[in-house]
């Protein structure tokens, strides 16, 4: 059967279906997101409106249906398109200086605001907070790779310590094996001389052999803390001076809710082997303008947790770990983003997803942009 008649039949059997039954198409096609989207369009990031996050996902998802909407109400585009817009409207001088306060900015060692009505240039305040973010994004870009540099060689340094450390308790354990044995003579010693000098013996046994003994108790405990503790630190310190592998260009893709396809892509990993257990360690580095914060904000821990479930579906391995990662001048912290089933599942995929499904029921071509304002102020 010739092709061209194939695309004239699937035309006409589409024109013939209902509204509906085009609905029903419209929800069977999942909904791309970025992981770095998920906490805004879950309502849960405190310093970006839910409804600025679902603009860039009509956009993404429905291109020839945004373009239709912007066209009949400006005020639908994305900060970004705004931004674009308005930069379009400055002179050329204008946006010449723009250009320059932007690369100044993104060069300076110090993180420094861009001021745009200050030098006078013509933009609405929601774009010049556009213009301050392109700048804080740029900056983090370009000290990424120095930022998981600085982060993996604090991994080293502590790996370091732990392996010293390790080594200190398998001395200690050493030792007190030593003061074991001798307490163990002492005993011996004890009961023998009972045996020239029973009144003496008897003073000793109630006194400092009875003390010797339960030393030896408490002794054989602390040996075996030591060792189990050395052992854990060794382990860890291993651990630890694995490289980063960063740099990975690799796209996770997975469905992670009905209708709903999460994307994203990991700064670093690093994969080991322990014992026959596979585990991988991923890393979500943030390059902190200003300070280090030294706390993991929701709104990024709900960024990992959706790293960490694509993660696992791509390599089949229950043994993921996520760790936040935040450098500022030269200085690093990080911590590990434990799973959360209930706030994954149920604040964040579960409206999400169904938010998705309200948006693909509205997403026709004839929408009333009245009617996507509506929904948008609604979340």
């Amino acid at each position: 059967m010739p092709k061209c008649f194939l695309i004239l039949l699937t035309v006409v059997v589409l024109l013939s279906w209902s509204d509906g039954e085009v609905a029903v198409l419209r929800r069977m096609r999942p909904l791309a997101v970025q992981c770095s989207r998920l906490a805004t369009l879950a309502g849960r990031n405190p310093f970006e409106k839910s409804s600025l996050g679902w603009r860039n996902i009509i956009k993404a998802n429905f291109r020839p249906v945004y373009n239709k909407l912007v066209e009949r109400d400006a005020g639908l585009r994305t900060k970004e398109d705004a931004a674009a817009f308005e930069k379009k409207q400055l002179s050329p001088d204008q946006r010449d200086l723009l250009r320059k306060l932007q690369s100044a900015a993104v060069a300076a060692p110090k993180a420094v605001r861009v001021d745009a009505k200050r030098h006078g240039l013509n933009v609405s305040a929601q774009v010049a907070r556009q213009l301050e973010s392109e700048v804080q994004m740029k900056r983090g870009v370009k000290g990424e790779r120095k930022g998981l540099k600085a982060a993996e060689a604090a991994e080293k340094k502590r790996a370091k310590q732990e392996k010293t450390r390790s080594k200190v308790l398998q001395m200690g354990a050493k030792l007190l094996t030593l003061q074991s044995d001798a307490i163990g003579d002492m005993q011996e010693l004890l009961e023998a001389f009972r045996k020239q000098d029973p009144a003496m013996a008897d003073f000793l046994l109630k006194s400092d052999l009875i003390a010797a003994r339960e030393d030896a108790k408490t002794i054989a405990k602390d040996i075996q803390t030591m060792k189990d503790e050395s052992k854990k630190l060794r382990k860890a310190a291993a651990k630890r001076a694995v490289p980063f592998q960063a740099g990975n260009t690799k796209l996770y893709s997975a469905e992670v809710a009905p209708g709903l396809l999460l994307r994203g892509k990991i700064d670093a990993q690093r994969q080991m082997s322990d014992e026959g257990c596979h585990s991988i360690d991923i890393f979500e580095h943030k390059s902190r303008q200003r300070k280090l914060f030294k706390t993991l904000k929701e709104y990024e821990k709900i960024q990992c947790l959706g790293y960490i479930d694509l993660v696992k579906r791509d390599s089949g391995d229950s043994g993921v770990r996520c760790f936040l990662v935040e450098t500022f001048q030269g200085a690093s912290w990080q911590c590990e983003v434990k799973q959360e089933p209930e706030l994954w599942k149920e604040k964040v995929l579960d409206v999400v997803s169904g938010r998705a499904d309200e948006l693909k029921d509205l997403m026709r071509p004839d929408i009333a942009t009245e009617t996507v304002r509506e929904w948008l102020d609604s979340l």
